[in-house]
């Protein structure tokens, strides 16, 4: 089945650091000598709660345009097998990963596309956030 990611609620922030290669990626919020409005990349374990998805690629200090609700296509990092349904977060990279720790791990996308393997493979995604329960369910 084809997703259209055509559609969603955006935010522009500005780029802290070249964004180049890094469309479709998870970031956080940033603040940079004080300064906010800002974005960079999401870094997982010391950055657990990713804002939302890159759409573009934009250089050092332009505007990033951030999916934060809705379908959106997503890079993702498939070191494991990831099926329709299974929660998402964040790698040190801002790919997607699968995570499925019971009521300690959160996430912020469901997978809508099956991957068997690679890294920064697009898929569409639901951005959605919670915590996966103890009968891995949302």
């Amino acid at each position: 089945m084809a997703y259209s990611s055509g559609q969603g609620i955006n935010i522009s922030l500005t780029a802290s650091g070249d964004m180049n290669d890094n469309q479709y990626r998870f970031v956080n919020g940033a603040s940079t000598g004080g300064q906010r409005g800002r974005f960079q990349l999401a870094t997982g374990g010391s950055g657990p709660a990713p804002i939302g998805v890159l759409q573009n690629n934009p250089k050092n200090l332009e505007a990033g345009n951030i999916r934060t609700s809705a379908i959106t296509q997503l890079a993702v990092n498939a070191d494991t097998a990831i099926n329709v349904n299974d929660f998402l977060t964040s790698n040190s990279v801002g790919h997607g990963v699968v995570t499925s720790t019971a009521g300690s791990n959160p996430y912020q996308a469901i997978a809508l596309e099956d991957v068997a393997s690679g890294s920064g493979v697009i898929i569409a995604a639901l951005l959605e956030n919670g915590t996966v329960q103890a009968d891995n369910t949302p």
